[in-house]
């Protein structure tokens, strides 16, 4: 009879996700620690939080203004790297307090950015394939205007040819 009533409470708590999509899951609220066991049988430990959902204004200087709204909840976040059946078990202490299935299937994109292992000069996805940033690299830049012929980004004008 355990079986089949945690058979149904695994059906009633299934999320669906894409591969490398983020899932943010809410526990109940005497949670201590939440685990994912993957389809490869890795264990993820993950960070349970607290949230409260809130408003976010702005007054005509600028100024921001937050309102909270109903009450502080924990939750936790997840972000499958793994095609299939993965379970979250939410924990206070030893008890296990809730199991949620989360299926993943396939991703709709390559990953995350990261160094590439072929070239490490350059970004690549998780699968590999190239990523190139686009946008301007304002690393050094500076954001004030300076005036003509000051020093700008660590180099001075030439001067004026001979």
């Amino acid at each position: 009879m355990d079986s089949d009533m945690n058979d149904k409470k695994g059906e009633a708590n299934m999320l669906k996700t894409e591969m490398y999509g983020r899932v943010k899951i809410n526990l109940p609220e005497n949670t201590s620690c939440a685990e994912v066991l993957a389809p490869d049988g890795e264990v993820q430990i993950l960070a349970v939080y607290t949230h409260q959902d809130a408003d976010f204004t702005y007054d005509h200087h600028g100024y921001e203004t937050v309102t909270l709204r109903g009450s502080s909840y924990k939750q936790a976040a997840y972000t499958a790297t793994q095609e299939g059946r993965h379970i979250l078990r939410a924990y206070n202490g030893d008890i296990l307090l809730e199991e949620t299935l989360i299926e993943c299937s396939g991703a709709a994109h390559g990953g995350f950015v990261e160094v590439s292992r072929r070239d490490p000069r350059y970004f690549s996805l998780t699968d590999g394939s190239s990523y190139v940033p686009i946008g301007p690299n304002l690393v050094g830049s500076s954001y004030m205007r300076l005036p003509a012929g000051s020093i700008s980004g660590g180099h001075r004008k030439p001067p004026p040819p001979d």
